[in-house]
């Protein structure tokens, strides 16, 4: 990919090529130094020489000749030139489904709440949990944390927390290109980010790690490069002439491809799973076999993105941001497109755990579906809950198409058929997923039931014991979360949360009379998300920030639990979380896409 270089192969040579510290024989990424950061303990991050070095080093490999001459004009640049030019061209279509979407769109994003500057929002927050923080420390801290912070809730199988922070310190180069000086900015300046990443570079060796660093080099190039090629095929003159010539729009296996690049994922998921927890599941070049072999864990591994594409929706629209698989969706297959994509998400989770392929790395992929639709519902940079405040408490249209399901519909709406594939749409965009037909409360309650209960449960503990203790708790629970209508009452089911985490956690047998003060955080957590999900309130979104840091706070400090333990207690939080979130009828993704259709749907009506 251009990066042949020999002075510039020097440069990865002589990084992360230390003495293993910690890690087994079989592990292509481990840790080489010990980091004195520790997220939510420590009061700052020390400065590294070397590491900074390292950072500015590679910072400026992403503007090498050779590399941006490669990435500008490969394959992957130009399905960038079709997908900008597909897109361009169908927001100036004159077709009455493409004036509907521009008019919906426009209404959505005049009362949506503005991306960025979410790095000093935080600042209170995380004094709550380390006090006497100062305001020139936090900012790295809070980048550092924020992309560690995806490891340690998607990956929960790691024995070794120190191994998320040192990959989300060197995923941090990507935010640092992407993030800086952007419509979006965070709030931190650039040195900001050099500190985050310093540890990283320094800490963390093997092969797998050199290889990321590659590929994030590569895939942060592209960064740049999209931006430039989606503007400038904005001015082309003929745009239905060039997208004719291309041989038609950009397709969904083109676009997902492309969006991996973006994504930084094949890096993201490199030198984490090349680790001790998921090496097994790697080849000897250090992929996940799985992946090409199983359709339902690649849908899985791409709800990562996916759940991403939700809550940025509208920034990216109002950002000219384009590059998002749901707009792109509606803007080429219309309001049908988009129509299920949220509800589609949670029945790729639950589709990968029926799935009886053989092949390895069904619940690790599932974890890592369930971790990223938590994370990105509770980071503070998107804004979920003051987006869905935003727009059920707008004009009329617009708080019509945002409400939430009507008592004794809502379970209706939580689930669909998804249709086989690897991704969610077909070659001309139409949805790979159809409406559940309807169905009689005490079946689709049951279904449901299933589907929570094997979220919750390591597989082992799921095929040995048996289930009844966790279906008396979950099945009145749903057939409540279907028909109560109080606001009041609603949120009073958080302790039935609480009860199936505690029978979880029980069945599983796990003790936890003396790890108690790490596992009340997460009952707190429960309680707070229940309130956000059924109510949508202001307190909500006053809540955004100081939520996802104590939720942080209890993931990362989880790993300090016995191995074994921590593992079971974090799968039935996030089994539980997750299920709160999509399976129980008021699944925010499930709001916000389908309200977005609805909107671009009506539009024009009045």
């Amino acid at each position: 990919m251009g990066l042949t270089d020999a002075s510039v192969q020097s440069i990865f040579a002589s990084m992360n090529s230390g003495k293993v510290i910690v890690g087994s024989d079989s592990a292509l990424t481990y840790l080489v130094g010990l980091p004195v950061y520790v997220p939510y303990a420590s009061h700052r991050i020390e400065h590294s020489a070397q590491g900074g070095a390292y950072f500015d080093q590679l910072l400026a490999l992403t503007d090498e000749k050779s590399l941006c001459k490669t990435v500008s004009t490969g394959a992957i640049a130009a399905m960038t030139l079709i997908a900008g030019a597909s897109l361009w061209h169908a927001s100036k279509g004159v077709s009455e489904q493409s004036r509907r979407i521009a008019s919906g769109l426009a209404a959505i994003a005049r009362p949506a709440p503005k991306k960025g500057l979410e790095v000093p929002r935080l600042f209170s927050a995380y004094r709550t949990v380390a006090p006497g923080l100062k305001a020139q420390d936090m900012p790295a801290m809070i980048i550092r944390d924020f992309c560690a912070s995806t490891f340690a809730w998607q990956c929960i199988r790691s024995p070794d927390a120190r191994i998320h922070d040192l990959c989300g310190s060197l995923l941090v180069l990507t935010t640092a290109v992407d993030y800086v000086g952007a419509a979006d900015d965070p709030g931190a300046k650039r040195a900001a980010y050099r500190l985050a990443a310093s540890d990283g570079f320094t800490h963390l060796g093997g092969d797998s790690v050199r290889q990321a660093l590659q590929d994030m080099v590569t895939a942060c190039a592209f960064m740049k490069t999209k931006d430039v090629l989606v503007a400038a095929s904005r001015h082309w003159g003929e745009l239905g002439g060039f997208v004719e010539a291309a041989g038609g729009g950009i397709t969904p296996d083109e676009f997902v491809l492309a969006r991996w690049w973006d994504a930084a994922m094949s890096p993201y998921h490199r030198m984490v799973m090349n680790s001790d927890g998921y090496d097994y599941l790697m080849n000897e070049a250090g992929a996940f076999d799985s992946f090409a072999r199983c359709a339902t864990v690649q849908r899985a591994i791409d709800n990562l993105i996916r759940y991403s594409e939700v809550v940025d929706f509208v920034a990216d629209y109002s950002n000219e941001e384009f590059f998002n698989e749901a707009f792109v969706a509606l803007s080429m297959g219309g309001v049908k497109a988009l129509r299920g994509y949220g509800t589609s998400l949670s029945c790729v989770t639950d589709e990968l755990l029926r799935c009886d392929c053989g092949e390895p790395g069904h619940d690790e992929a599932a974890e890592m579906s369930m971790g990223g639709c938590l994370w990105y519902l509770l980071l503070p940079r998107y804004q979920a809950w003051r987006q869905l405040r935003a727009f059920s408490a707008g004009e009329e249209g617009l708080a019509s198409a945002f409400t939430l399901p009507p008592a004794g519909r809502r379970l209706q709406f939580a689930t669909q058929i998804l249709l086989p594939g690897k991704l969610l749409h077909g070659v001309s965009w139409q949805p790979l997923w159809r409406v559940m037909p309807s169905t009689e409360r005490p079946i689709l309650i049951a279904e449901l039931t299933r589907r929570i209960v094997r979220r919750c449960l390591l597989i082992d503990v799921w095929r040995r014991e048996c289930h009844d203790s966790l279906t008396a708790i979950a099945q009145p629970l749903l057939q409540q979360c279907d028909t109560l209508e109080d606001s009041a009452d609603l949120r009073a089911l958080f302790s039935h949360w609480h009860a199936l985490f505690d029978a979880c956690l029980q069945l599983s047998g796990t003790r936890v009379d003396s790890h108690q003060s790490l596992i009340d955080p997460f009952k707190s957590v429960l309680a707070r998300l229940w309130g956000c999900i059924v109510a949508c309130d202001e307190l909500a979104g006053v809540d955004t920030e100081q939520l996802y840091v104590d939720c942080d706070a209890a993931v990362r400090r989880s790993y300090t639990l016995p191995v074994e333990v921590g593992l079971i207690v974090r799968r039935a939080f996030f089994g539980i979380a997750t299920s709160a979130v999509e399976l129980a009828g008021f699944n925010p993704y499930a709001r916000l896409t389908d309200g977005i259709a609805s909107q671009c749907e009506a539009s024009g009506d009045e």
